[in-house]
């Protein structure tokens, strides 16, 4: 009797050991996000905010309104005030760590079961060096989706994930029918974006080859003269009265008129919705995908990073928090959730209940490691600039001062060559992006 109470006094002893260990401080988080919509709408993100609270009473959460400005030109006032919000979605890492407006997450994600379930595509885009800046939000893959009954009515073989590049190109050219109001392929300017790649798997999306643009590569100006090369089969390439007979790409779903469309995951429940015929993703040649996040971030200045970090896992790759969107976007009926960001069976099953019947994205769930990422605005130092905004001093018919996008939109759409000035968009660009880099501290 007395070794019970002895062993009952010692259960009682490390049970308020660990309620006492438990006991969080109260914190009120300040969040920002532009994807929360109004308190009247109470979309399924509020709703998972909601959930949050209720799972844990020591939390607090206040909604930061970022109306009125843009949404960089908001936080930068927002921190002239010393009033970042605590936890937010991030536009441009790389400018907010220049800023040192963030904290490094490195500590928080180093034993988290479920950061281990992320892919490295998605992990390494806000991984500078050894601090960890971002952490993914949402995940979308980007590439072709394919009208399967088109292929199948005109006897062809119809494009599935993992085709070649060459049998692709076939695909596009065989379908394309004007005279019928078939097209093979909705717009040319994507294929400049992952081309190169089939050619030099060094070169990621847009020649960008993990460090510097490769503009000057042949690879390159290859995708660029494969593009202009594939414009008579495209909308580009109709007159403006076979486009308004056969309709725009963006009516992929709706008319059926287009062999395939590029797009990105968050287009399913759309396509599902009101296609009328059979479809599937094939992503890219090659057997890839454009790999596409939303981040979020928390601030450096938060008065409880744990407390801020908790709350950001559960509004970014926490499988817990995934359990919970799906059961929430079941009961709005409002279609397929986003795609899991920390994958593992529970996870991936739960997504299999809305697209089981397309095999081309789960193919690409299952190659997340090989993806081309496409936001790279969003995570490489001087991107913006050596893809768009910097401008070399460039100048030919029409451009007085040519950005390097100015450039690259002419050379994609056939009016000006781009080997005329690709090695000086290259060198700019890569003084752009080395600027930048140094800039952060990085090597």
């Amino acid at each position: 009797m007395k070794f019970f109470v002895k062993l009952m006094a010692v259960a009682l002893l490390i049970a308020g050991l660990t309620a006492c260990a438990e006991k969080r401080e109260e914190v009120t988080l300040r969040y920002a996000n532009w994807n929360v919509g109004t308190e009247e709408e109470n979309n399924i993100q509020r709703q998972m905010v909601a959930a949050y609270i209720k799972a844990n009473p020591n939390v607090k959460v206040e909604f930061v309104d970022m109306a009125g400005m843009g949404w960089d030109d908001k936080l930068t006032a927002l921190a002239a005030a010393g009033d970042l919000p605590d936890v937010f979605m991030a536009n441009n890492v790389p400018n907010y760590v220049k800023n040192g407006w963030l904290a490094d997450l490195s500590a928080s994600v180093k034993n988290d079961k479920d950061w281990a379930k992320v892919s490295d595509a998605l992990k390494s885009m806000f991984t500078y060096e050894t601090a960890v800046y971002g952490l993914p939000a949402a995940q979308f893959i980007m590439g072709y989706w394919v009208n399967k009954d088109l292929y199948e009515a005109a006897n062809l073989d119809v494009p599935e994930y993992g085709i070649s590049a060459a049998d692709w190109e076939q695909a596009v050219i065989e379908l394309s029918d004007v005279e019928n109001g078939v097209m093979g392929l909705d717009e040319q300017e994507f294929v400049a974006g992952w081309y190169g790649n089939t050619i030099n798997d060094n070169l990621k999306w847009f020649s960008f080859d993990g460090e510097h643009m490769n503009y000057d590569s042949q690879a390159f100006k290859n995708a660029v003269n494969k593009a202009i090369s594939l414009k008579p089969y495209t909308w580009q390439g109709l007159t403006p009265e076979q486009q308004g007979a056969i309709g725009g790409p963006w009516e992929f779903a709706a008319k059926g008129k287009y062999g395939m469309r590029w797009g990105a995951s968050w287009d399913y429940s759309y396509f599902a919705s009101t296609a009328a015929f059979e479809f599937d993703f094939i992503g890219i040649p090659g057997g890839t995908q454009a790999l596409v996040a939303d981040v979020i971030v928390v601030s450096k200045d938060t008065v409880n990073v744990k407390e801020a970090y908790r709350f950001a896992k559960w509004m970014t790759f926490s499988t817990a928090a995934y359990v919970e969107e799906v059961k929430l976007v079941k009961a709005a009926g409002t279609g397929a959730p986003k795609m899991p960001l920390a994958i593992d069976t529970a996870s991936l099953n739960l997504y299999k209940e809305f697209i089981d019947d397309k095999p081309g994205i789960l193919a690409a769930l299952n190659n997340l490691d090989n993806s081309m990422v496409e936001s790279l605005a969003k995570a490489i130092p001087g991107y913006v600039e050596a893809r768009w905004t910097a401008k070399p001093g460039i100048v030919y018919e029409g451009r007085t001062d040519a950005s390097i996008g100015d450039v690259l939109y002419d050379a994609i759409n056939g009016t000006v060559s781009l080997s005329d000035f690709s090695n000086q968009l290259q060198t700019f660009a890569n003084t752009t992006l080395d600027t930048a880099k140094a800039a952060l501290g990085l090597d």
